[in-house]
């Protein structure tokens, strides 16, 4: 399907994962350079581990960010970050028509100068090894997790996606369909959109809503309703069988 969007636009989204994976490519290398030792590799898992779970609880934060504030006509992020969102309240299914670049460029243009800022200022001193380790293991497993969260919300609304990406879903390794139709059963949950493994403590916790009564925000769904007195209800996406019970 021909792209019916801006040239500039995809030119850089296409230029994004290009200089994600440069920069991707060189923390790795580093990380790579490390001894193989018993001791090293645990900090580096247990980072690791940490990066993940960050990352699923910062997909979540974007997620009812993009969804709660703003607007798709907002001045420069409008179209970029808020309209992707909001159109996929409308059409879920809208993202597995979307391209690779499409899907990925935005992540990986906000991730270019985080991974960059960690070459820069991430090289251990003397005598702190240890925490830069974690650290860098951390910031590489967030990075890789983020990176791919876009396209592991795409494989939540593909009808068969590969054979080992269903076997992620099922594990809960990544975001699975039936976790992801929690969502869309209201857009007033289970936001994280990279695995949802902390949706249950947030939603439990109320968090975003607490952070919506703070700033004294009132939801509003797409056609304009208080969203607190029913949302956005759009018939969630209907399973294949062997799917449905997943998550």
């Amino acid at each position: 399907m021909a792209s019916d969007r801006p040239l500039p636009i995809r030119l850089l989204e296409v230029a994004s994962v290009a200089a994600f994976v440069a920069v991707a490519g060189a923390l790795a290398t580093r990380l790579w350079s490390v001894p193989w030792e018993t001791p090293q590799l645990l900090l580096m898992c247990a980072g690791a581990l940490l990066g993940y779970l960050a990352a699923d609880v910062v997909s979540g934060i974007v997620h009812w960010f993009c969804d709660t504030f703003f607007r798709d006509d907002t001045p420069l992020i409008g179209r970029a970050f808020i309209h992707p969102f909001r159109e996929h309240h409308v059409d879920p299914r809208a993202i597995t028509r979307h391209g690779f670049f499409e899907v990925n460029g935005n992540n990986c243009l906000a991730l270019v100068p985080f991974v960059a800022a960690v070459l820069v200022f991430g090289e251990p001193a003397d005598g702190e090894e240890v925490p830069a380790l974690v650290g860098q293991s951390l910031a590489f497993a967030f990075a890789l997790a983020t990176f791919a969260t876009n396209q592991i919300h795409k494989w939540a609304h593909q009808e068969r996606p590969a054979a080992a990406v269903r076997c992620l879903q099922r594990t809960r390794l990544i975001l699975s369909p039936a976790h992801h139709d929690r969502h869309h059963s209201t857009h007033r949950q289970a936001f994280s959109i990279t695995a949802g493994l902390l949706d249950p403590v947030l939603d439990r916790l109320g968090i975003f809503e607490r952070i919506e009564h703070a700033v004294g925000h009132v939801p509003v769904d797409d056609a304009g309703r208080d969203a607190r007195c029913g949302g956005v209800r759009t018939s969630p996406r209907r399973l294949p069988d062997d799917r449905a019970a997943e998550g």
